[in-house]
């Protein structure tokens, strides 16, 4: 009887640490606002360690959510990343285009760090070159396809060319502001399609 107790309490044990093992690549953001009254794109969900390890998803990915009422077209903005230790330029600049439609998401699918996860659903932009770092760094959903100059760290309010960001890791660049909530508040989730 003791025995199989243990063995119980070892796999309820397991079960939980594989559990948070699984959910923690994850980073569900609070609600934050490129505009102060909700009035452009933001990005609203990252995923960094697709195809690692226990991973959830075979690839990494950015969700950008539009809070307006009206289509926010994306030519001539980018996806930017810097390293959790820069304080230089972003090292990797990824041009978007298409739009993003009125209270709704687009998803865009990076590389992959093997082959561990499930497919995404269809995105609505891809590129290899989306292989942002899962530990830490900055991102940057930036008004230009073309490299920020050097951004500082810190709160990065009214910074030219920055429409959102997100630090996570050991970063020091903070979200820009507040926005309105869009349902999905810090839940782990597939990507909004």
């Amino acid at each position: 009887m003791l025995f199989a107790t243990r063995n119980r309490l070892k796999f309820g044990l397991a079960s939980l640490v594989g559990f948070g093992l699984a959910a923690a690549p994850i980073i569900a953001l609070p609600s934050v606002a490129a505009g102060p009254a909700g009035t452009g794109v933001v990005i609203s969900e990252a995923y960094l360690n697709g195809g690692s390890a226990n991973a959830t998803y075979l690839n990494k990915f950015v969700e950008l959510y539009n809070p307006t009422d009206a289509a926010i077209t994306l030519e001539g903005t980018s996806l930017q990343y810097r390293s959790a230790s820069g304080v230089v330029n972003p090292t990797t600049v990824v041009p978007l285009t298409g739009s993003v439609p009125a209270k709704g998401h687009f998803l865009f699918q990076g590389s992959s760090n093997g082959t561990t996860g499930a497919a995404l659903p269809t995105p609505d932009a891809s590129s290899n070159a989306g292989n942002f770092a899962g530990g830490g760094g900055t991102l940057f959903l930036a008004s230009q396809a073309t490299a920020l100059v050097a951004p500082v760290t810190g709160s990065l309010i009214n910074a030219p060319g920055v429409l959102d960001l997100l630090g996570y890791g050991g970063d020091g660049t903070r979200r820009i502001r507040r926005r309105p909530e869009d349902g999905h508040r810090n839940q782990s989730r597939v990507p909004d399609r």
